[in-house]
């Protein structure tokens, strides 16, 4: 057994491509399982390119047949909060993109429903991590 993180991955845009794929790829620690997208041919081509054995038309599949520690969310915001929802309620980890939810409301709950499973729900900024923020 491993003792890398299990990771999907809910969304195939470009961001998902530049700011995300890279890193999860090529980390050490980590191994993406699975992707999900909302065009089956296009989730499979970024799956296939990023080396992702596993592409699902929904979170619901992902979920119910991928053995994941952590999901990361980087689909459209209208789908942040329900989709971390979702998965937090698996007991799984979240990284969420920004925003977390589409009212403080929501994310007051995700961030309460997170608190109460013991699991991580993150929202990153990425830039913070950008070499330009990093020497300012």
């Amino acid at each position: 057994m491993s003792d890398r993180v299990r990771v999907g991955v809910v969304g195939t845009s470009w961001w998902a491509d530049a700011m995300y794929l890279p890193a999860l790829t090529r980390h050490p620690d980590a191994t993406v399982r699975a992707v999900v997208g909302a065009r089956p041919d296009h989730t499979r081509e970024f799956a296939d390119r990023w080396g992702i054995p596993s592409a699902y038309p929904t979170l619901d599949a992902m979920l119910d047949q991928e053995p994941l520690d952590a999901v990361v969310i980087l689909a459209p915001n209208r789908h942040h909060h329900p989709y971390t929802m979702q998965t937090l309620e698996r007991g799984l980890h979240v990284l969420c993109e920004k925003p977390l939810g589409m009212t403080s409301a929501q994310a007051r709950e995700m961030t309460e429903t997170a608190e109460r499973l013991g699991v991580v729900n993150m929202c990153p900024f990425t830039y913070s991590f950008m070499p330009y923020a990093r020497y300012a």
